[in-house]
This record gives C-alpha cells, structure tokens and sequence, in this order.
C-alpha cells in the first residue's frame, strides 16, 4: 500500500539528486559502497514483498517465515547504514 511504499521513495529521490547534481561524487560513493547499498536495496526488496504477501496467506507457519523476513529487512539496512 502507499504507507509502506512512501517510506522507501527517499532512498531513490536521493540517489537521483546525488547523481543529477554531483555526478563525480556519486560515482566514487557508490563505487566505493556497491556492496552494503546493493544488501540495502535487497533487504528493502525483500521487506516490502514480505508485508504485501503475510496478509494474502493464512498458513500460520509461512506467516511466522513471513515475520521474519519483514524483522531482517528493517534490521539490515539499519545496521548497514550505521556501519557502513
């Protein structure tokens, strides 16, 4: 739904801007952190499809996998962007 999917629209409006107004920073930022944003982008990925499917099951052991899934991709990109 548009609450969790607003959320996630900063991560890409500040790539665009870096890339549009500071092309030379970008390339070296995102050279040098390809890995823990590419982590980031996938927890992210992961996060969102797991919140659209847990509602759509009503297996209790697959909505428990769904959980997790949803507590990993908030918990990744936090650490990762504090540590990288």
């Amino acid at each position: 739904g548009p609450v969790w999917d607003g959320n996630e629209v900063w991560l890409l409006v500040a790539g665009g801007a870096t890339f549009a107004a500071f092309p030379e920073w970008y390339a070296t930022m995102f050279s040098g952190f390809y890995l823990p944003l590419l982590l980031i982008l996938v927890a992210l990925i992961i996060r969102g499809v797991s919140f659209e499917y847990r509602s759509k099951l009503s297996n209790l052991k697959v909505r428990k996998r769904y959980d997790v899934a949803i507590w990993i991709g908030s918990f990744v990109p936090a650490l990762l962007w504090g540590v990288a």
